[in-house]
């Protein structure tokens, strides 16, 4: 996630080794749902971006998980 801390919009970037439905949601640090972006979206193989509006979260730090089958990846964020 680009750029880090976000003040508005961010930047989600992440390869797939195949095309796959894949789940990107954020997290806050207690582990609540915050917000889904993406729910089982098929997404091509390659280098896949996408823009986060922050404008809807509070100053605070969170995680974004992105899922795509079995692999998941999870980046720390902070909004200002």
């Amino acid at each position: 996630i680009y750029p880090n801390p976000v003040v508005q919009n961010a930047n989600i970037s992440f390869d797939l080794n195949s095309t796959s439905l894949v789940n990107i949601s954020i997290y806050n640090l207690n582990g609540s749902l915050v917000k889904t972006l993406y729910n089982n979206a098929r997404m091509g193989k390659g280098n896949n971006i996408f823009q986060l509006n922050s404008s809807d979260l509070s100053m605070g730090t969170y995680l974004v998980v992105v899922k795509a089958g079995e692999e998941q990846e999870v980046v720390k964020f902070i909004k200002y």
